[in-house]
């Protein structure tokens, strides 16, 4: 049984702070209205995207000592 949870943490802090820093600019100059989305309806559903990964992090980061993978090869 190995305990890679620092590892999983790592990861995914690393990876949605990339995924962010990506998201950033495309929710400042989005081209929703050319679409036929609303400008404010795309923004609120990129938040909502952000918050979700934000909130699994913070389940990730509550719940790390009792995250164990067990692989076997």
């Amino acid at each position: 049984m190995y305990d890679l949870s620092p590892q999983l943490v790592c990861w995914s802090v690393s990876m949605t702070a990339v995924l962010v820093t990506f998201q950033v600019p495309e929710m400042l100059h989005n081209d929703a209205g050319d679409q036929g989305f609303s400008h404010c309806g795309y923004f609120l559903l990129q938040n909502a995207g952000i918050l979700m990964g934000f909130g699994i992090m913070l389940l990730i980061a509550i719940f790390e000592h009792k995250i164990k993978l067990d692989i076997s090869l």
